[in-house]
This record gives structure tokens, sequence and C-alpha cells, in this order.
């Protein structure tokens, strides 16, 4: 990048554009541009730099500012070119230095892609190198150099499938000592460090690495929807896995099974616990990595998003201190986020709380917490036989997987504990016809079970450009919304939420409460729209009607209620 007028604070004292650029669109606070401005102008470094090498945004993030303040156009690695424009023309040092990389030349003009748009001495000695008109575009810093490195080592897209070809071929030893080599080369640690850091920028909950004949897809899941972010080369797809893999402990030749990991570190100045999960696919190693933010501890009852209602009868159905409590609902639906909230609302000084889990997700102050390890045989039922003698007064499982786990936590149940555990079922009702099916005695479970809570997430809408309108009469009919009555909102998208419409995600929940009515049709061995129909007559509150409620107060869309609770009609 350049210096001198363009580097901290212009000729004069002025203040760079970057800067201006990145306070207008609030990207950084007034103090955090202020320390730019003077390490800049101490080093000699350009603001750009500054921003990256102090953590202060990630470059990701410094890109789609610097987009949406200037007006351009933001390309990632998938708009990259097969080779040079230039034809060589332009050193690569000035390229790699200036970090600019030429996209499509015409007869008249010429795309640049650059880190800092605003760094005027480049385009101009680009116009004059090439003879053409400079049309700019922003590009994050990780995936410029990605691109430079493609560019001076003249990759070519015929002869990535080859490159990788090479790197997986020969015997175990000499792949694993290829792929190891690779995984250490600074393109691959920036470009893994790149797409560990845009997740942590765009709060995702799950990074996926996807091998296709295109190369290596890159998809975040935020608020509980994929986006495609990105596709890495061919050339890129092993060697990112393998460093990723090497950092996870995982055995880095073994490309045939099935593997399990985790790192442990810091990225933008958050604490993370990254668990890596990978698979074999046809076209190479799939891997899944789920970001667990260690600096953020569990939320308490009130931050849920319960309802005052429903979460008064749940408070009076936890003042019984023994039996199960369980929380249902599909994966990623915020399961273990409710158990931990409902162990904050434990008086754990007086009382000796101990969880069993996998993974263990958030350290409690006060709790003894124990980590399965199913590879060396200690599994959730194991370790339940030891806790029971262990004097607990409270249990709280990670999850009932079978029914020698459910069959221990029904017997702590019965000798007076309180159990805490997550099960997987559509709804609140379904977790006692679950059970029984598992094999869990009704009676037994009749005597034990206090109450279920069902969940999912809705996505939040952004306060920012949610829009009103009135719904249609199909829709007032459907769901049973009166004619002039509260409007509902729906998602626009702006660059708060990153044009997605939604920031954020709340809980919705029905509690099925087990009183004497529903003890009896349990023991009657009644199905579950039966259970769900009595459990609706004794004060139960469905999820989709808690749903609608959070759509008529604005809080999220009528469609993603829909989508969420899977509503059909």
């Amino acid at each position: 990048m350049a210096d001198g007028a363009f580097a901290g604070e212009g000729a004069g004292g002025e203040t760079s554009e970057l800067i201006r650029v990145l306070e207008a669109t609030g990207a950084l606070s007034t103090h955090e541009l202020q320390r730019i401005e003077t390490a800049s102008k101490q080093t000699g470094q350009d603001p750009a730099a500054v921003i990256l090498k102090l953590g202060l945004l990630s470059d990701d993030a410094m890109a789609r500012h610097l987009s949406q303040g200037l007006g351009l156009p933001l390309l990632g690695a998938a708009d990259m070119p097969d080779g040079d424009p230039l034809d060589g023309r332009v050193p690569m040092t000035f390229l790699e230095d200036a970090m600019v990389v030429p996209i499509k030349r015409t007869e008249t003009s010429l795309q640049l892609a650059m880190v800092d748009p605003t760094d005027r001495f480049t385009v101009e000695a680009m116009e004059a190198a090439s003879g053409l008109k400079i049309d700019i575009a922003v590009i994050a810093h990780g995936d410029a150099e990605a691109a430079l490195d493609l560019l001076k080592r003249g990759a070519q897209p015929e002869g990535e499938e080859d490159v990788s070809a090479a790197l997986l071929s020969g015997t175990d030893d000499e792949v694993a000592r290829r792929l190891i080599d690779t995984s250490r080369e600074v393109p691959v640690i920036r470009t893994v460090n790149t797409i560990l850091s845009r997740a942590v920028t765009l709060s995702a909950s799950d990074i996926h690495l996807e091998p296709y004949e295109q190369g290596l897809v890159v998809r975040y899941r935020i608020d509980g929807v994929l986006y495609d972010q990105q596709t890495l080369p061919l050339s890129m797809g092993a060697p990112v896995v393998s460093r990723l893999k090497l950092v996870a402990d995982l055995d880095i030749a073994e490309r045939r099974m099935a593997q399990d990991g985790r790192i442990r570190t810091v990225i933008t100045g958050r604490d993370l616990d990254l668990r890596v999960a990978t698979l074999p696919t046809l076209h190479g190693e799939a891997m899944t990595i789920r970001l667990l933010r260690q600096d953020e501890g569990p939320v308490g009852l009130s931050e849920l998003g319960m309802s005052e209602v429903t979460k008064a009868r749940l408070r009076d159905v936890l003042r019984t201190r023994h039996g199960i409590f369980l929380s249902t609902g599909a994966t990623g639906s915020g399961k273990t986020t409710t158990l931990y909230a409902l162990l904050r609302e434990t008086d754990s000084i007086n009382e000796k709380v101990v969880t069993v889990e996998d993974p263990i997700e958030y350290q409690l102050d006060r709790i003894a917490q124990v980590q399965v390890k199913p590879e060396i045989g200690l599994d959730f039922a194991r370790v339940l036989r030891a806790i029971v003698r262990q004097d607990p007064d409270v249990i709280m499982i990670g999850e009932t997987r079978d029914i020698e786990t459910a069959t221990i936590a029904v017997q702590a149940a019965l000798t007076g504990h309180l159990v805490y555990s997550t099960l997987h079922t559509n709804d609140a009702a379904s977790a006692v016809t679950r059970l029984t099916d598992m094999g869990v005695d009704d009676y037994l479970l009749a005597s034990t079970l206090n109450g279920v809570v069902g969940q999912r997430l809705v996505r939040r809408l952004c306060e920012h450009c949610r829009e009103p309108y009135e719904p249609s009469k199909a829709v007032r009919d459907r769901f049973g919304l009166e004619k002039g009555g509260r409007p509902l909102y729906r998602a626009v998208g702006c660059k708060h939420c990153q044009n997605r419409g939604y920031q954020g995600r709340t809980g919705i929940f029905e509690l099925l409460v087990v009183d004497d009515a529903l003890r009896n049709l349990m023991l009657s061995r009644t199905d579950a729209t039966a259970l769900a129909a009595a459990a609706k007559k004794s004060g139960m509150r469905t999820l989709q009607e808690e749903g609608v409620d959070k759509a008529l107060m604005g809080i999220t869309s009528l469609e993603e209620v829909v989508r969420v609770t899977r509503v059909h009609g």
C-alpha cells in the first residue's frame, strides 16, 4: 500500500480517507480511530495494516465497511481471475506491496480489487502502467493474499486438479509429509485464519468446508441458516483441511475415516473452543467446525425469550426438588442453553450439582462438570452410575440417548434427586412417547416426570430495516389474527444485518406440566396428540402460539415462525 500522504494522517495533518470512511460507517469507535491514526503516524504503516495488526477489525469486516461506505463492489475468492489479465506487465512485488489484484481487462478499462480502495497512489500508478481506465472493487486482505499467491505461482484452473492429485498420491507416510509441509505454508495459514476470523465477525455458530468438483465450498451457519461465503480453488482444499486437522491434533494421513477433535484459540480477541469433525466424501474430506464462545457465559432464564406466563409456570414446576425435567427440540434449538439457564436458578451454595456433558459448553462456578469420553468407555451411563454415589442434589445430563441412561435418570429421580436432561423430539408431548418407546416403564415415567419444555429458535428481525405490513385475510384466518389489529413485520435487509433482514435469535417455548390428568393418560399409553391436547387444556401454549405472539410484537416474522415450527397448510 502507499506511504506518505495516504498513511495515517495526510499532509498537513488531514485524516486519511480510509479513516473517514470507517468512521462514517460506524465500524470503529472514536477512540479506536484515534489509536489507528496515532499508530500509523508513529510507525509509518498505512491505516489498513494497522487495523489488521491491532485486531480491531477482521479483514473481512473492514472490506465490507469499505465496500458499503464507498459504494464499491466487494469481491471474494470466487471472483478471482484464472490468470494475470496484465500478462506480467506489472511486477508482482508491486501488486503484493499494494495489496491489489488485477481482475479483468477490456480494451478500455482494468478492474482492480484493492484491500485499501482509498490508495490513490496505487490507482494512478496502475493507470499509468496499463494505459487503461481503472475500475475499483474491494477485497479482503486474506482473499487478496490467496489470489496473489496463485498469480505468483502461475496456477491455472486446468492444473488445479493435478496439483491436488499429486498432493494426495503416494504412500500414507508420503501423503502425510506433503500435507503437513503444505499446511504450514503462509498462504494456507492465512486462508485458514481468514475463514475463522470471518466466522467470528459474522457471529457464525458453525463453519462448513465441503469439497466438490469446483473446489472447497466454505459455508457459515448464521442464526441457524447456512450461507455460502466463498469457494476456494481445488489446490487449496486439501491443505486448508489438513491445516485444521493438524491444529486439532487429528491424524492428518487418515482420510478414509471420520475424526473428531478440538482447538482452543483466540480469534479477533474472542476466546473460542472449536469442535472439529471430519467426514470422508466423494471429492475429499469435508469438515464442520462448531464455534463455542468461552467468553460468553450462559444466559439466565429471563434472557431466553420465554414469555412471562410460561416462565412463571416453569418456576412453579421447578419448586419440586426431585423428579425429571426435560428440554426437547431439534438439533441446534437451544436445549443445552435452557438447561444451563435452569442450573443458574439452582442454589449451588446449599445444593450439590453435578453435570455429565458432551461437550462442556460453559464452565460454571461451584458445579462439578464431567466430560464424557466414549473412546475410553466413559459414556453417559457409566458417569451417571458414578455420579449417584456422589450424594448430588441436582444432576444435569447433557442428552438422554439410550435406555441405559434413561433408566439411571429415572432411578435417580425416584431416590429424591432433581434431574435435568435433553431429548431429541419435535415437541414437548412427544418426549413421553419417545421415552416409553425407548423402554422406560410407563408407571415409572408417570411417577418421575415433572415437566417438558419444547423449544425452537427463531431469527430476530433487524430493528433497523424491518417493515410493517397488513396480513391478507387468508393469513389472518389461518393464524387467528384480528382484522385491523397489530401489524406484522417482514424482513427487508440493510447494512446492519448484512442484507439478511435478521440479526440474532430468540427462543419460542411450549411447557407441558405433568399433572394428575396427564399421569393417567401416560399410564394408559395415550399417544402424543392426546397428551398435547390435554396439556393445552391445562394451560400449555404451543410453539406456534408463542411464535405468532412474537411476530405480532415485531420480534420475528410470521414466515420465520412457520419455518422453524414446520407449520403447513
